[in-house]
């Protein structure tokens, strides 16, 4: 919710000095910390930005308090690395809303080449100071929405509506990660496609249907891509699948399941989506 400035507040801000204070007295050797691209503003200067480019988070709640949270890793006189993300995707990125593609473009890193550059900053790779964890490419979200229903050979029953972008948003995010890439001997190596197509396995393994093809509106599939609540990023593909599949939608309750971020699986029936213990197998 970008109104809710007291959360941000709470979670990004005093979160993160009681983490820093925490590591100062456990004597932490190193602490990495996660900063939204937003720290640039709404409207960046360049593209690419590179990490000269003025820090200025006005415009987004988020952005104000994630940078907060950075000046006060900067403050504590650790070892600190913070990295300023692009999108980052990949298996079990599932959720249930109504799904739209935003008219813009965003830098996508899939999850397995983030963690391999964390676990090198982990062993020591690069100095104190500010990096970028990008692919150094920008992708239409569009172009994101077409390779998942793609990767899970979706029957589309209507095109995705593509909405126009707000006007305190921007058309691209683009960071520059070639301090990334010489500090730590590293590149986002899998492509975007590639990379849905390994996040799509496992939402169809999760999803039990006899062929793996998926078709119809019950159920939904999304990645989240937003940078924040604020740029409303997100895309999507309203699916269904399973056994006992008809043409109207409707299925035989507990024929097939869902798996949501909280980790439970739930059946999808006639009258929808409902919680009753259904296993990974759809039993």
């Amino acid at each position: 919710d970008p109104h809710d400035w007291a959360e941000d507040s709470f979670t990004n801000v005093l979160g993160t000095a009681n983490i820093v204070q925490a590591s100062q007295a456990a004597n932490v050797k190193r602490l990495i910390y996660f900063q939204t691209a937003l720290c640039y503003g709404l409207h960046p200067i360049e593209q690419p930005i590179t990490l000269s480019h003025p820090i200025r988070p006005d415009g987004s709640s988020y952005a104000i308090s994630k940078t907060a949270g950075e000046n006060y890793i900067t403050l504590s006189g650790l070892d600190f690395l913070s990295f300023r993300l692009a999108n980052a995707y990949g298996p079990r990125n599932l959720s249930g809303k109504k799904c739209f593609a935003m008219d813009t473009r965003r830098d996508f890193v899939y999850v397995n080449d983030l963690v391999d550059v964390v676990m090198k900053a982990l062993d020591g790779a690069g100095e104190k100071g500010y990096y970028h964890i990008s692919s150094g490419s920008d992708y239409a979200i569009k172009e994101l929405y077409d390779a998942t229903i793609e990767a899970l050979r979706i029957i589309e029953t209507e095109p995705v509506e593509v909405r126009q972008r707000n006007p305190d948003d921007v058309f691209s995010i683009l960071l520059d990660p070639s301090k990334s890439n010489k500090d730590f001997s590293w590149k986002a190596s899998t492509p975007l496609a590639d990379g849905v197509a390994r996040a799509a396995d496992v939402a169809v393994d999760l999803l039990p249907g006899d062929d793996g093809s998926v078709i119809g509106d019950v159920a939904e599939f999304r990645f989240d891509v937003g940078l924040g609540a604020d740029f409303g990023d997100e895309i999507g593909a309203t699916i269904i699948t399973g056994r006992n599949v008809k043409a109207d939608g409707a299925t035989s309750a507990g024929s097939a399941a869902v798996d949501d971020r909280d980790g439970h699986c739930r059946s999808v029936g006639k009258h929808g989506i409902s919680d009753r213990g259904a296993r990974h197998d759809g039993q």
